[in-house]
């Protein structure tokens, strides 16, 4: 693909990680090494979630279940994904005295974790 200076690469997996090389070519048409390997991501749209979420509920269902602490754990590994809304309803750990969430400021593993063990039963509030 020649004289291109972007391109965009569509339907790729945002599971995975995508890893590129580039060439480029001068005025006389010699092709220039590869270039250092860059690692990239698939974009992925975070769920909208409602500013009225519960805690927890991190895809902004209504419900707090599995696919909360996945959306969660997602938003841990790429911090782009995290609205503000997601942030308010994600960040749940640590829990308080009483066993509320009190969160900490920031969207992590910790986070994801909490959200999986309510979802299965393990804690509750």
């Amino acid at each position: 693909m020649k004289n291109l200076n972007t391109f965009t690469l569509n339907g790729l997996d945002p599971a995975k990680d995508y890893f590129f090389e580039v060439t480029a070519y001068d005025a006389s048409g010699n092709e220039s090494a590869f270039s250092n390997m860059v690692q990239a991501y698939a974009a992925v749209v975070p769920p909208a979630v409602p500013d009225t979420a519960a805690s927890g509920d991190g895809n902004g269902d209504g419900a707090v279940n599995i696919a909360d602490a996945l959306v969660i754990l997602q938003a841990s590994l790429k911090p782009a994904l995290q609205t503000q809304a997601m942030k308010a309803a994600g960040d749940v750990w640590p829990l308080d005295a009483n066993g509320k969430p009190k969160g900490d400021g920031v969207i992590n593993l910790n986070d994801a974790r909490l959200i999986l063990q309510r979802a299965v039963g393990l804690v509750s509030w």
